[in-house]
C-alpha cells in the first residue's frame, strides 16, 4: 500500500511549522537586515547570507565560508554558482525558451554549458550577481542544523523566489 498526502493540509502544516518556528529564529532576520550590505571584507566564517536587488531579496544561502561562497556567486563556475544557473534559466525561459522548447533538469549543467544561449545567459547572471547586495550573519560554531533551518527560514520570511528546496 502506498501512503499518500493531502497537498492543502501540508501547506497548513508548513504554515504552523513557520509560525512556531518564528520566535526562535525571526531576531536573526532581524540582524540579517539590519546588516550593512557588503561587497569586501567578508570573513572566512560558517553563516547565512542574503542576496538582494533593489531590495527585494531574491536567494539566501548558508555556507562554511562566506568569503569563498560569496566569491563563487560572483566568478565560480556551473558547479559552483548555483543562483547564477537559476538565474540564467529564468532569464532564457522568460525569452521563450531553449531553442524552442523548454529545459528540464534531466538536461544537466553538460547540457548547458554545452549551450551557447546559455552560456551567455550565465555570464549575465554572475555579472548581475556581482551587482546585488549582500547581507551575512556570522554563525561561528552554531549548530548546523539550526543554520539549516534558518536557511529555510529566511527563505520564507524574504519570500525568496530562487530558493524552492525541491527535489529532484
Amino acid at each position: 500500500m502506498t501512503a499518500t498526502s493531502n497537498p492543502k493540509k501540508k501547506r497548513h502544516m508548513t504554515d504552523e511549522c513557520f509560525a512556531a518556528l518564528k520566535p526562535l529564529f525571526q531576531h536573526h532576520i532581524d540582524d540579517l537586515l539590519k546588516a550593512p550590505a557588503s561587497v569586501g571584507g567578508l570573513p572566512k566564517q560558517k553563516g547565512l547570507y542574503a542576496l538582494s536587488e533593489n531590495g527585494t531579496y531574491l536567494y539566501v544561502g548558508m555556507t562554511k565560508n562566506l568569503r569563498n561562497r560569496w566569491q563563487m556567486h560572483r566568478y565560480g563556475d556551473t558547479s559552483a554558482a548555483s543562483f547564477a544557473v537559476k538565474l540564467a534559466r529564468d532569464s532564457i525561459e522568460k525569452k521563450g525558451g531553449w531553442e524552442g522548447r523548454k529545459y528540464t533538469p534531466a538536461d544537466g549543467l553538460k547540457a548547458l554549458r554545452a549551450n551557447k544561449e546559455f552560456r551567455d545567459a550565465f555570464e549575465a547572471a554572475r555579472e548581475r550577481i556581482r551587482r546585488m547586495d549582500m547581507r551575512f550573519l556570522e554563525w561561528g560554531d552554531g549548530d548546523d542544523g539550526d543554520l539549516a533551518v534558518l536557511e529555510i527560514f529566511a527563505a520564507h520570511a524574504l519570500k525568496t523566489p530562487y530558493n524552492d528546496f525541491r527535489t529532484s
